[in-house]
């Protein structure tokens, strides 16, 4: 088995993910994250469609949208780039939602809290 060469981002894998839904203001610079998705997202494309497409789904971004950038990606990005760049918007859509709505931590039940 080939050895992977050592990632040129400092941070593991995993932080693009909690990158994701933390914030991030000021954490890192955007074209950062989108490298880091970027990069994951050509591991999955390479490895593990099915995987890449369950994430794509589980983030709730419109298949529609995935069928024809994958049918006709743009011109100026790869198919890793522009859904790094999906992905990315719609988990800043998903922080600024968590942003809005409050949920009072009494009506969580302990157990179900983290």
């Amino acid at each position: 088995m080939m050895k992977k060469p050592p990632s040129k981002h400092p941070l593991p894998r995993n932080s693009a993910l909690k990158a994701f839904v933390a914030d991030l203001d000021g954490a890192h610079d955007e074209s950062e994250i989108l490298a880091m998705i970027e990069q994951r997202v050509q591991e999955l494309l390479d490895t593990n469609c099915a995987l890449l497409f369950s994430h794509l789904y589980r983030m709730d971004i419109d298949e529609g949208v995935v069928r024809a950038l994958l049918e006709r990606p743009p011109a100026d990005q790869t198919v890793a780039q522009a859904l790094a760049v999906l992905i990315w918007h719609r988990q800043k859509e998903r922080m600024h939602t968590r942003r809005r709505i409050e949920v009072a931590d009494d009506d969580i039940p302990p157990e179900m809290r983290w």
